[in-house]
């Protein structure tokens, strides 16, 4: 019966996909690329969703300065002055301007979060192109005994010549 921790690596191997599984390194290669190319579509929309809420967020600003500045008595008691700073003030303490700017700072949150995938998916690839080098160089081979017989060989001995007597 495999140990609960072999399974759980195989789990995650499976169910995370910046894992690497160094025992399928040409299956890991082939998802490389679908890995990145989802990644940057991910980053995309969320760059997107970005763009669309600054978008809102600036249009909600212009709407309620107009409506302050077209009826300030409305929005303002008479003994307050109407200025830059009390229009300011209004607009950015309006439900609506909250909602917008919460809306761009969880877009902007997405877009971090994005940027980190692409680097992970980055950092996967580099690690794919290292376990393949390792594993060109037999890193993960099957340990062999060095010597004659699985006796070490002895420093300054002489070694046997193999020759014939045919010379």
């Amino acid at each position: 019966m495999p140990s609960s921790s072999s399974q759980e690596g195989k789990n995650d191997v499976e169910e995370n996909p910046f894992a690497i599984d160094k025992h399928k390194l040409d299956e890991e290669c082939e998802k490389q690329a679908l890995l990145m190319q989802r990644m940057c579509k991910i980053l995309a929309k969320a760059e997107k969703r970005m763009n669309d809420a600054e978008t809102e967020l600036k249009l909600v600003e212009a709407e309620m300065e107009l409506l302050v500045r077209t009826d300030p008595t409305k929005y303002l008691p008479k003994a307050i002055k109407v200025t830059e700073n009390v229009i300011d003030a209004l607009v950015k303490t309006s439900k609506r301007y909250k909602e917008a700017a919460r809306e761009l700072n969880d877009a902007k949150y997405a877009v971090g979060v994005a940027k980190g995938g692409i680097k992970a998916a980055d950092h996967k690839k580099w690690m794919i192109e290292e376990l393949c080098s390792m594993d060109a160089r037999s890193y993960f081979g099957e340990p062999r005994t060095p010597g004659v017989n699985g006796k070490l060989p002895v420093l300054g001995a002489k070694r046997k010549s193999k020759t014939t007597d045919e010379d």
